[in-house]
């Protein structure tokens, strides 16, 4: 798990996207048509959980992918493709399901802690200073998968991590 790169995961708004355009290599493990990113470390047995500062405006995502998922051309995100995640999109929270799922909360979570069990297939979200839950998705079976932290941000967006995973 990359701390490096995720302490600060922030882009400009979307008016300068143009200067964020690179002429990169092709890398099959790169997304190439969301701004998402996949954590170094992976994992395939135990429990697990990590935290990130979200800002409540813009859009962005947390949660935990599949090492498969697919990152090359459009896709939805959800668990048929191999994303377990919730996020906020136009000032909603949601789930990231397909269609998506709107979650109910009365509070703005501040820090979100992404939970992994890998052996029980559980993957749940808290509001971390508060420890209150926001949403566990049905078991999953992850088949002896390696899965990995996943996040989405929108361009304008934040998310910080100032921790390894707790394992």
């Amino acid at each position: 798990f990359d701390t490096e790169l995720l302490f600060s995961l922030s882009l400009p708004p979307l008016g300068y996207q143009k200067h964020l355009e690179q002429d990169l290599p092709h890398n099959p493990k790169r997304f190439d048509s969301s701004l998402c990113v996949l954590g170094c470390e992976g994992f395939t047995s135990g429990r697990c959980y990590w935290e990130l500062e979200v800002g409540d405006g813009g859009g962005w995502a947390v949660g935990v992918a599949r090492e498969s998922v697919k990152r090359k051309g459009e896709f939805i995100f959800g668990p048929e493709k191999g994303i377990w995640a919730v996020g906020l999109w136009r000032s909603r929270y949601l789930v990231i399901t397909s269609p998506a799922t709107p979650l109910s909360l009365s509070w703005v979570p501040r820090r979100i802690r992404v939970s992994l069990d890998y052996t029980q297939g559980q993957v749940a979200f808290f509001d971390a200073d508060s420890e209150a839950p926001i949403f566990t998705f049905p078991p999953a079976s992850f088949t002896g998968e390696r899965v990995r932290p996943w996040l989405w941000v929108e361009m304008g967006s934040q998310l910080r991590s100032k921790e390894d995973p707790i394992t």
